[in-house]
């Protein structure tokens, strides 16, 4: 992660997400463009205006080239993914709760579309609400204990290299390897690091059905208490439509996890 768009609604869980940039910046994320946008027939006020240039001074300030652009759509997803090819980005960081589902802009079919979509990584922030019905800001547990979805073997397409680079930057501890189709799983260690391939032949995962993708995943997660979840871009294609209904969408819908998709390269 060098440069990231960051689209924002300015909803609690928007302002959260921008509390948590300073924990994402082991990632050795440089640039941050920070996303709004303006839907058509709802004009953006003096208010939000001194909202966003207070964000990105904040941005600024954390250490970031940050630059501010606002754009006008009628719907959030497509101006995202819009903005992310014409910044270059390389990821998307977008905000969630810990239910999966709410009326926020910024979630629900606008994220589940740009995570279907985007030829960058997606990053899907969740915020865990307490007891008390607070979101919880403790944004290090979000990498406490990470399970890695391994695509076939035959569909890695330097998926193990990405997955090398983020926990080598990140100086991430806690990861686990998992077959989602066998279940079978291994912890991450420096083997894995030195030779990608690997972990392919030791969980054999040269098949793959779809269908049982998201029980393998959702048990494991549950099983490790995991807190971050990433997943493969290859896992999207036969899933269309990214609803609820359909394997990838019972995963987003049914976890607590944050998530990261890799895409295809």
């Amino acid at each position: 992660m060098e440069t990231v768009l960051l689209p924002t609604d300015l909803s609690r869980q928007s302002r959260m997400l921008m509390a948590c940039m300073p924990e994402l910046s082991r990632f050795g994320i440089r640039k941050v463009i920070l996303l709004y946008v303006d839907i058509e027939g709802v004009p953006m006020d003096k208010v939000v205006s001194r909202i966003l240039e207070d964000n990105i001074s904040r941005l600024r300030q954390e250490g970031y080239n940050a630059e501010l652009a606002v754009v006008t759509g009628r719907k959030a997803s497509d101006e995202i993914l819009k903005a992310a090819k014409e910044y270059g980005v390389d990821t998307i960081i977008l905000p969630s709760s810990g239910k999966g589902r709410t009326t926020k802009l910024l979630v629900g079919s606008n994220s589940l579309s740009v995570m279907k979509k985007a030829e960058v990584k997606v990053f899907l922030k969740r915020f865990i609400k307490g007891k008390g019905g607070d979101i919880c800001e403790a944004c290090p547990l979000t990498f406490r204990r990470t399970v890695v979805a391994l695509p076939p073997k035959s569909r890695d397409n330097g998926f193990m290299d990405k997955v090398n680079d983020l926990i080598a930057k990140g100086g991430m501890e806690g990861v686990l390897l998992l077959n989602p189709v066998s279940g079978e799983s291994m912890e991450y260690g420096h083997s894995v690091l030195m030779e990608p391939e690997k972990a392919h032949d030791l969980l054999g995962t040269e098949g793959y059905v779809a269908a049982e993708i998201p029980k393998g995943i959702l048990e494991t997660i549950n099983r490790e208490s995991a807190s971050l979840l990433m997943l493969p871009g290859c896992l999207r294609e036969p899933l269309r439509g990214l609803l609820r209904e359909t394997p990838m969408g019972q995963i987003v819908h049914n976890t607590k996890a944050s998530i990261l998709i890799i895409p295809n390269q």
